[in-house]
């Protein structure tokens, strides 16, 4: 069975030097598009990355829509 929101332990990350600039480059991208691209290396945490910009956009009280193309990456999202 899966995991209710409020039964995820929260676990605080680091982040990276180069997740960092990716976050800033993309915010301030979005500043100026609508839209935009993550591109970095497999196993460089698109995820958690993209967890942080939605963090940043919408704030703690806001809502987002993340949607995977897989089931084995809800999972991996849940964990980010």
């Amino acid at each position: 069975m899966g995991k209710k929101p409020e039964d995820i332990k929260i676990i605080s990350k680091e982040i990276r030097p180069y997740q960092k600039e990716a976050i800033e480059k993309l915010i301030k991208g979005f500043q100026k598009y609508e839209r935009g691209k993550l591109i970095i290396p497999p196993g460089s945490s698109k995820t958690f990355v993209s967890l942080k910009i939605a963090e940043q956009i919408v704030g703690k009280s806001g809502y987002v829509l993340f949607l995977v193309p897989s089931i084995a990456l809800t999972d991996q999202t849940l964990r980010a």
